[in-house]
């Protein structure tokens, strides 16, 4: 339960103190996005990309996330054409799972790197593990920009996201099945794993659409900016 302690251009405001999940983001697959010009680092080290994603199209290869330097992508995450199976492809390792998305459905979504034993796993709703051997392909990912529903100037994705978040550990199924938690999204940073949370974005909570244009990073600092849309783009449409 939340407590609304605030009126914000008409719209309550949630007292942040108790969990709540009421809105994601909408991205009409043309040219919407969230930017900022600071990136995450992961370094050489393990990292894991958790995503919630409600596809409304099956239109090509549709981009969730992407890491540019200048005019060059470093790396970027992709729900690809009809099947809608997940793909991270970089300047060092692609790689696909034989994963398939639903359309119209909420779906988690987990890339789990463990550059310390050679190992790129893709998980769906936390389990379904496909693993990947990248063996000699570690990794140094460092600052540029970073993009949400973007790749550049095509391939924009159509849907909701919800609760994207990054972690400097390759998280197990154990960890991510309670992080799934039965297709409900909750407080992440409550769990055993959060010492390993760098980055959370609500995508419009705490505060709902009293955030437009600034989506915070909850947990580190890469606040993104909504870009060619409006606050009706914070939606209410979410996993429950």
């Amino acid at each position: 339960m939340s407590l609304v302690i605030g009126i914000y251009n008409g719209i309550g405001v949630e007292n942040t103190a108790a969990f709540s999940n009421k809105h994601s983001i909408v991205f009409d697959g043309v040219d919407e996005f969230l930017t900022s010009p600071n990136a995450p680092i992961f370094g050489t080290g393990d990292f894991t990309i958790n995503f919630w994603a409600y596809r409304t199209s099956t239109s090509g290869s549709q981009k969730i996330l992407s890491k540019t330097i200048g005019t060059d992508t470093e790396y970027q995450i992709a729900l690809l054409g009809s099947g809608g199976s997940p793909q991270w492809s970089s300047t060092l390792w692609p790689d696909g799972a034989p994963l398939s998305s639903t359309n119209n459905v909420w779906e988690m979504w987990s890339y789990s790197v463990s550059q310390s034993t050679n190992t790129a796993t893709w998980y769906k709703n936390g389990a379904n593990p496909n693993v990947k051997d990248i063996t000699g392909l570690t990794g140094n990912f460092g600052d540029g920009t970073l993009l949400f529903g973007k790749y550049n100037t095509v391939y924009n994705f159509a849907g909701n996201l919800d609760n994207i978040s990054m972690w400097n550990t390759a998280l197990t199924e154990v960890n991510l099945l309670e992080i799934y938690n039965g297709g409900v999204p909750l407080d992440i940073k409550s769990l055993g794993s959060a010492s390993n949370l760098t980055n959370w974005w609500r995508m419009g909570d705490p505060g709902g659409q009293s955030s437009f244009p600034t989506i915070k990073d909850v947990k580190g600092s890469v606040d993104m900016t909504m870009t060619n849309m409006d606050s009706s783009n914070i939606t209410t449409n979410v996993a429950t």
